[in-house]
């Protein structure tokens, strides 16, 4: 069995007990996705997602930011509305770099009949759905397993095998520069919302 990955942007002093697998619940399946699965995971979902789709981005709020919003941290969420397959699949392509490397964003694709996938801190995945079969088949072809206990890459972190998230510049970008971009073509702020 091969070890699980981090993306770059995150990291744990040990990562040996982490394991790579999905769980089905009534209403979709949760994922410990090593870092070489990410990507074809995500094009996957948006061939088995409904369209119109609509791609989302959480991205923690800057120092200025937070200096007005109280205690804790928080992230902004921003979405971009009305997307083909094809622009959906274009996301991934032009930003790959950033978003299946940043310690920092979240984001993930929905569907007009409430279905999605949510690509959350430390690889872990969220999957609303009710198209079980598609997605479990998605899973069997990247090789990740249905288990019944999972241990999650942020399970693990603790004082004695500390873990942080850390931003990612590649190919003279970030998360923001990507944000900008995006915005440029419709997507806008929704709302903040606490890091937790």
């Amino acid at each position: 069995m091969e070890n699980f990955k981090l993306i770059p942007g995150n990291f744990i002093s040990d990562i040996a007990s982490v394991t790579e697998g999905y769980c089905f619940y009534p209403t979709g399946a949760v994922c410990s996705v090593s870092a070489e699965h990410l990507e074809p995971l995500a094009v996957k979902a948006v061939n088995i997602l409904k369209k119109p789709l609509f791609f989302f981005m959480e991205i923690p709020c800057t120092e200025e930011e937070e200096k007005c919003l109280g205690e804790g941290l928080h992230k902004n969420v921003y979405y971009l509305d009305n997307c083909t397959k094809e622009v959906c699949l274009a996301i991934i392509e032009r930003y790959r770099h950033l978003l299946f490397t940043d310690g920092y964003v979240e984001f993930g694709f929905g569907s007009a009949d409430d279905e999605e996938i949510y690509f959350r801190k430390y690889q872990n995945v969220s999957i609303i759905t009710e198209k079980t079969n598609d997605f479990r088949k998605a899973f069997t072809e990247l090789g990740i397993k249905n288990m019944k206990n999972i241990t999650f890459a942020g399970d693990v972190i603790c004082p004695e095998n500390p873990g942080y998230r850390q931003a990612v510049e590649a190919e003279g970008e970030d998360i923001y520069t990507m944000l900008a971009n995006l915005k440029e073509v419709g997507m806008y702020f929704s709302h903040t919302a606490d890091d937790e």
